[in-house]
């Protein structure tokens, strides 16, 4: 029941007895007053489990823990929000909170989510490159070639080890059963204290789901604990926990072992049938079904009141301890990525650099549009004299490879980080690695394709346009083009870390762009841009890219030609002047150009960083 508008802020305390560097032992977490989707709830929540012990929560969620003592506690509260909002809730993964709960948890804990992020590297490859940053400092190559290969088997993925995992409807890949067991398995890699997933048996036969939970009950039997929800177990896997909690409208209806489970519904006239999946009966008995949703509450009410009068539940109310903080320093010091900033920029540098490499067709497209469109632009202006009416086609040849240059590379990298904002938010808060090694990885993927681009394309238009012949003007119109691109490139950055997604992305580029090609020089003389619009100006690679190859082209011409009779420009000095630019600006357009770059490039790393922190 609604009972008031929510508090704004989350309220979450962690009390730990025992903590040291490398384990995660005998702790108390404490949730109180949290608020979710606008509803305060109002019923008494609490969960507690031995060491060693597999526990099942039904009803709105399932629960299975072990070796941690948690804690779900509060008079005024009951969860009235789904399964996947609740682990969220309970991995921090929604919780805006202190930064020393943040470090225990992601020092201890995964999170495995039901959704499949992983597309375009073999299984093996995609383990061994992620291994590394879910172990500590000191493992050797050889435990991480072991482990993957172990895991490989484990979950019955060998076979399919050097498959592509690939898209549904876009790249042939794994099944999805085989999807499903590598998100878990990538979870598992780093063998953690404390795991949170997400359904990892959904869209697996009972076989495979079996091998699943036998996976957990391993992990669970060496100390570790797992909170999961679990859609439709069978009676074989339901049988693998040692204990069920059963949950209903947020209330707690009966914790214990299961076959006290069905001692309590028999005591209420509710036996469950012979060879009915007890799973199965507890979810459809506290199930509220429209068409008797009153007479289904009452019932769940009546089974939630029943437990509350058993010594069960006056036993368990009884254990849950007042909360002792211990070791709060050590707890401080706590590291939050397993790998060093070295290993974690090698193996996202290296993901970053094979997704380009395994997604050969895109380049090949690229490379392809930078042949045929040099080529389109070359026969345009094909051999070009410097003449009275060279000087507008060759100016307009320049800024047509700015455009070019420009608009093809933006497109083509605007999707870079609002495209995989869900995979990069997901390894990061599981502890892989750090915002800054994401962004820097993937702007030096990106690199050598923003500079084998622009010199193909430079190269061949130059020389079918007929440019200045200097060696020297060649080599630094080649390096200009290879800076504007990047520095497109870097608003591309800025604009795909800023939306959300990549269909807002591919519809606010070209507006974004436009601006900053009017501003550029070629359709609006940049000496006369009215005073209120001057600041675009500077913002606008496209005008300091035309001014630096402009200056470049012409500064060096000594004469040109001009016919009998008309009033001519006689050098490239001439040509400067008329277009309003002057040849010492030459190298402080180029600073420009490098800070429009630095510049755009950081704050694309602000707007990530931001998103990043926002999602605690």
């Amino acid at each position: 029941m609604v009972t008031e508008e929510p508090k704004t802020g989350w309220d979450l305390q962690i009390y730990i007895n025992y903590l040291t560097p490398v384990s995660f032992n005998s702790a108390t977490i404490v949730l109180k007053n949290i608020h979710s989707f606008r509803r305060s709830l109002n019923n008494n929540i609490f969960y507690k489990t031995q060491p060693r012990e597999a526990s099942r929560i039904g009803g709105v969620m399932k629960m299975y823990i072990n070796h941690l003592t948690i804690t779900f506690f509060d008079p005024t509260f009951i969860w009235r929000g789904g399964k996947p909002t609740f682990l969220n809730t309970s991995s921090l993964n929604l919780v805006k909170t202190r930064v020393l709960c943040q470090l225990v948890f992601h020092k201890f804990s995964n999170k495995m989510m039901m959704q499949e992020l992983y597309t375009k590297v073999s299984l093996d490859l995609f383990f061994f490159q992620l291994k590394p940053l879910k172990l500590e400092h000191d493992f050797f190559l050889t435990k991480i070639l072991n482990h993957v290969i172990l895991m490989l088997f484990l979950l019955g993925l060998a076979k399919c080890a050097d498959t592509y995992i690939g898209i549904p409807g876009r790249i042939k890949g794994i099944s999805g059963g085989e999807t499903k067991r590598l998100a878990f398995a990538c979870e598992v890699l780093s063998n953690p204290q404390l795991m949170f997933c997400d359904e990892p048996t959904s869209g697996l036969d009972s076989f495979m789901a079996m091998n699943v939970v036998s996976v957990l009950k391993t992990m669970a039997s060496r100390g570790k604990s797992i909170i999961t929800t679990i859609h439709q177990p069978s009676s074989e896997v339901f049988a693998m926990f040692n204990q069920v909690l059963l949950m209903s409208e947020g209330s707690v209806a009966f914790m214990g072992k299961s076959e006290d489970a069905l001692k309590l519904f028999e005591s209420l006239n509710t036996p469950c049938p012979t060879n009915f999946n007890p799973a199965d009966f507890f979810i459809m008995k506290l199930a509220i079904r429209a068409e008797n949703e009153e007479e289904c509450k009452n019932f769940c009410k009546m089974v939630c009141d029943k437990f509350a009068e058993t010594e069960e539940y006056k036993a368990i109310i009884g254990n849950i301890k007042a909360p002792v903080i211990n070791n709060v320093a050590e707890m401080t010091g706590a590291v939050k990525y397993k790998a060093s900033w070295t290993t974690q920029f090698c193996a996202v540098y290296k993901r970053s650099l094979l997704d380009i490499i395994r997604n050969p067709l895109t380049l090949k497209i690229r490379i392809i549009d930078a042949l045929v469109m040099s080529i389109i632009t070359g026969l345009i202006y094909l051999g070009q004299d410097i003449n009275q009416d060279g000087i507008m086609n060759i100016n307009g040849a320049i800024f047509l490879i700015i455009i070019n240059m420009s608009f093809g590379n933006i497109i083509s990298v605007v999707e870079t980080f609002c495209g995989q904002t869900v995979v990069f938010l997901r390894e990061h808060f599981n502890g892989a690695y750090r915002t800054d090694v994401y962004y820097i990885s993937k702007n030096l993927a990106q690199l050598p394709v923003s500079t084998i681009i622009p010199i193909i394309y430079t190269v061949i238009v130059y020389f079918m346009v007929g440019f200045n012949p200097e060696t020297k003007v060649v080599i630094i119109t080649i390096i200009l083009v290879v800076l504007l691109v990047n520095t497109a490139v870097s608003y591309g950055y800025m604009i795909s870390c800023l939306v959300a997604s990549p269909s807002t992305a591919s519809v606010i580029t070209a507006p974004l762009i436009v601006p900053m090609l009017i501003f550029g020089g070629f359709f609006l003389k940049s000496t006369t841009v009215p005073l209120y619009f001057s600041w675009l100006k500077y913002l606008s690679w496209f005008s300091h890219s035309n001014e630096a190859l402009m200056i470049n082209q012409w500064s060096s011409v000594e004469e040109i030609q001009c016919s009998s009779n008309t009033t001519c420009i006689g050098n490239g000095k001439e040509v400067l002047q008329y277009l309003g630019y002057e040849e010492d600006n030459f190298w402080y357009a180029i600073g420009n150009l490098v800070i429009l770059l630095v510049g755009y490039r950081l704050l694309g790393f602000l707007a990530l960083l931001h998103r990043t922190y926002n999602r605690r």
